[in-house]
């Protein structure tokens, strides 16, 4: 199975949260957030937590990925100073918590808290949400990038929920 490296935006600044120190990295399970720019995709990540939009996480609860679980985003604002507040809307989140091992799981983090995902996954993100082309890169067996140049094969069907747009 191919595995792709998911590099996906930063536009909320961490605010704080809790962790799980027992899992190798620590895990953020529940994280607090500033938004400076408008949210473009249905993953993003932030100072080592991943969140998704509360429509993703419960479609993803509705396949047989393996590697991750739910947490809360306890706190989601729009920070004063951005001067994209007025295109800033916040849709409900939960933080994703990725407990899979890489290279092995649908879900897993190697590295700096890299977010790894098998090819089915990364093209069930892909589909949903296409701006997460752009993130990814193909891995080799050792879990290092192939080549950046060379992304997710194209994706031919969309089961994007109509729930949430960017």
């Amino acid at each position: 199975m191919n595995y792709y490296e998911l590099s996906p935006e930063v536009p909320a600044n961490f605010h704080g949260g809790t962790r799980d120190d027992s899992l190798t990295p620590p895990r953020v399970t529940s994280v607090k957030l500033g938004f400076e720019f408008p949210l473009r995709s249905e993953i993003i990540r932030t100072r080592g937590a991943y969140v998704v939009t509360a429509a993703a996480a419960q479609a993803l609860r509705a396949t047989d990925f393996t590697g991750f679980r739910f947490g809360p985003v306890t706190e989601a604002v729009i920070e004063s100073w951005s001067e994209y507040a007025d295109q800033i809307v916040i849709p409900p989140l939960e933080c994703l918590i990725v407990v899979g091992a890489p290279l092995v799981d649908d879900f897993g983090l190697q590295r700096l808290s890299r977010l790894v995902v098998s090819e089915r996954a990364a093209r069930w993100l892909v589909a949903r949400d296409p701006n997460l082309r752009e993130s990814t890169a193909e891995l080799d067996d050792q879990g290092e990038v192939i080549d950046l140049g060379r992304s997710l094969p194209e994706v031919s069907s969309s089961p994007r929920s109509s729930e949430w747009s960017p």
